[in-house]
């Protein structure tokens, strides 16, 4: 099995991005002190590994083959710390071997501090799946506080993110002749959602996208996402910025708190109203989960039509998935 192609290491390796992108280093954090590559700068218990050599995620990343002591001999299946958000520190207890996996698929960041000062790298950081799944750690102010959020769903599965992610395949060469692939497969779905063609076969109950049709559980998020992304647009249009130019990136705009509309007039500046921060979040937190709300279906319908509802004042057409009606996909 090749390793898998993560972050160049040269400044990083050791520090705080190698606990996840570098096999050494994400071994050692797995098989200790889950938290001892977090942080930027010096950590001084963080080992040194300048003596090392570099290496990708491996099986030896994840498998330790010293240890019978967790199933499949994984490094841990401790429960997952998630990130600070809307005033609760949560910690995923369910998802059995999963939780390996969400030792690094989970967000760094949450919006409680980014919304208010902006950030450069706006965002959960790429990998908020286990807090997706969790129904955690996006931006809920967008909503009125006596809203009832959806429950985790696929989190429930027994063994979570193994059930749909971990196929046995073969090999072919010398070093690896099997193993395994982290591609989910359409017939790990077919349990609880019949037998599928492709993720998209998945239907959802009702028209939540507002455009007339009842599509794909992907297709409905999909349709949100668009929606949300060209009222931000537009929103950034009327303050005379251009979102159709080639370097145009919103989640970035989003994060930088003063802009200037005009290159050549550094008195003509316009701060982003923290409203579009809040809203344009959860458009981050959907994208950077990368499942077009696959992972937890309810809750990424919730919080892009809650967004878009404070950005906008309106959905039209839609069929909210609100405090009485929180199931968005149909379950055999």
């Amino acid at each position: 099995m090749k390793p898998l192609l993560t972050v160049p290491l040269p400044t990083a390796y050791g520090g705080a991005c190698s606990g996840c992108h570098e096999g050494v280093a994400a071994a050692y954090r797995l098989s200790g002190d889950l938290t001892a590559f977090y942080g930027s700068g010096a950590i001084a218990d963080r080992p040194s590994l300048d003596d090392v050599s570099a290496m990708g995620i491996s099986c030896q990343t994840c498998h330790d083959s010293h240890s019978a002591d967790n199933p499949g001999q994984l490094r841990t299946v401790a429960d997952v710390q998630l990130v600070a958000a809307n005033g609760e520190t949560p910690i995923i207890t369910d998802g059995g071997v999963g939780k390996l996996c969400m030792q690094c698929h989970h967000a760094r960041r949450s919006g409680d501090n980014q919304v208010v000062d902006g950030y450069a790298h706006f965002g959960p950081h790429g990998s908020p799946q286990a807090d997706m799944m969790a129904s955690e750690s996006a931006y809920q102010a967008v909503a009125p506080a006596d809203f009832v959020w959806a429950d985790p769903s696929h989190l429930k599965v027994q063994n979570s993110c193994k059930t749909c992610h971990i196929n046995m395949v073969e090999y072919d060469g010398t070093t690896a002749v099997t193993g395994h692939t982290f591609e989910p497969t359409v017939e790990a779905c077919a349990n609880c959602h019949g037998t599928i063609n492709n993720f998209r076969d998945i239907m959802a109950l009702e028209d939540f996208d507002g455009n007339g049709t009842i599509g794909g559980v992907q297709d409905e998020v999909e349709g949100l996402m668009a929606y949300l992304e060209e009222a931000l647009n537009d929103s950034f249009a009327t303050a005379g910025l251009d979102p159709t130019a080639d370097d145009w990136d919103l989640i970035h705009e989003l994060g930088i708190v003063t802009h200037y509309p005009d290159v050549n007039d550094s008195t003509n500046t316009f701060d982003v109203p923290i409203e579009w921060r809040e809203a344009g979040y959860n458009l981050a937190f959907t994208s950077d989960d990368k499942s077009l709300g696959i992972h937890n279906p309810d809750y990424a319908i919730q919080i892009l039509q809650q967004s878009i509802n404070y950005l906008t004042g309106t959905l039209p057409s839609a069929m909210i998935v609100s405090n009485d009606q929180t199931q968005t996909v149909a379950k055999w």
